[in-house]
């Protein structure tokens, strides 16, 4: 890294637009519940899947309409994924 002359004297210069942040510092929790930006608080979503539009519960919030922090939208499709045969596969008799 190489020094500049900026206003404040002589600093590092740095790749990076800002300076650190540090991690010691908690974010204070929100008193009222956040809307989810994906439905827009709404809980339901516009689906074209097959052709036509239809009205489905969000996945991200799963149909509240506030956001669910450390939420996994894609883990209900992956469970059902899990539990379905594969393509090909014989039934079970």
């Amino acid at each position: 890294m190489a020094r500049r002359a900026g206003a404040h004297g002589l600093r590092w210069a740095s790749r990076y637009a800002r300076g650190l942040v540090s991690a010691d510092e908690e974010t204070p929790e929100a008193a009222e519940p956040v809307p989810c930006t994906v439905c827009r608080g709404t809980g339901t979503l516009i689906s074209n899947l097959g052709g036509s539009p239809s009205n489905v519960a969000c996945a991200w919030c799963e149909g509240t309409g506030t956001f669910l922090p450390d939420h996994d939208a894609q883990a209900a499709g992956r469970a059902a994924a899990e539990a379905a045969p594969a393509p090909g596969d014989a039934p079970a008799e």
